[in-house]
């Protein structure tokens, strides 16, 4: 896809199936336009979720998402590129009683959204 040309991503159950954590973060903010949208929702770690199923090979909590939005820590990923803003984040069960982390974010490629 090209640069800034998706207004929203939709990413349920998908990127904890990605090797890479960085590389995923940096090309959903690569795609997006600005203020474009980054819906997630992905098992949380912390349940059995996160690791019963054996293709998943990354693993995210509430925490993990901090990386890409708060600028002091953002500093700890090098590779990263991709400024987000949070919308929302809430952890919900879903399939099972599986926890799950479900986060909003936007890309901050200028304005603020509030």
């Amino acid at each position: 896809l090209e640069d800034n040309s998706v207004g929203v991503l939709r990413a349920h159950d998908i990127i904890e199936h990605l090797k890479n954590p960085i590389h995923t973060m940096n090309e959903a903010y690569r795609v997006l336009a600005p203020n474009g949208l980054f819906l997630i929702s992905v098992p949380d770690a912390r349940g059995e979720g996160g690791f019963c199923d054996p293709t998943h090979c990354s693993y995210w909590v509430p925490r993990s998402f901090r990386y890409y939005t708060e600028p002091k820590m953002q500093r700890y990923l090098p590779n990263s590129n991709c400024k987000f803003q949070k919308i929302s984040l809430r952890q919900i069960n879903k399939w099972d009683n599986v926890p799950y982390v479900e986060v909003n974010l936007a890309a901050f490629k200028g304005k603020r959204l509030h």
